[in-house]
């Protein structure tokens, strides 16, 4: 595969659309390498950290190209491909879930470049990505402007709640629980 600093020269370019198109060349590259790589260590791991695997697998799957970035005077913060904090999930069954994050990408002044968000699928009745990962490149940078850009585009992600408020619902549920037993 092509370094970035070459694909920003062919493409006379090194704005977020670009970047964008990078990091979706990469991912389509490396998903299934990595995720065979990680496989065995994700299994291993599932009972102690359940879901939480596929953290470690997006980590793995992204360190290479977080020194690309480094080499090219860019970061992206949080780290590709984004916090589980802000982000939000959904999917019509638990076997092709959709995990959407997002990480702000700067460059070596810390002036905003743009905005990767990487839609994570994944499945939560065995350890499987059931289809490559897919980046879109925003310019807004602002977690509200992101958060409207990302709602105008998918009424699904315009609806689901974001991580923190998924475990703050969930909570009150095993309290209300708790209490009529």
């Amino acid at each position: 595969m092509q370094t970035l600093q070459a694909f920003f020269v062919e493409n006379n370019s090194r704005d977020i659309f670009t970047i964008g198109r990078y990091v979706q060349q990469y991912v389509n590259e490396n998903w299934q390498v990595v995720f065979q790589a990680e496989r065995d260590e994700m299994v291993r791991l599932y009972p102690e950290i359940g879901d939480s695997v596929y953290g470690v697998y997006g980590n793995k799957l992204f360190k290479a190209l977080h020194e690309e970035f480094k080499t090219n005077g860019l970061r992206a913060t949080p780290r590709l491909p984004g916090s589980l904090n802000i982000s939000r999930e959904w999917g019509d069954d638990d076997r092709d879930r959709q995990r959407w994050m997002w990480s702000k990408v700067v460059g070596q002044d810390g002036t905003p470049v743009g905005t990767i968000v990487t839609i994570f699928y994944h499945d939560h009745v065995e350890i499987r990505i059931p289809h490559v990962l897919k980046v879109i490149a925003l310019k807004e940078t602002s977690k509200g402007a992101v958060i409207e850009a990302l709602s105008r585009m998918s009424a699904d992600f315009a609806n689901a709640v974001d991580m923190k408020k998924e475990i703050e619902l969930y909570m009150q549920q095993m309290e209300q629980s708790s209490a009529e037993s």
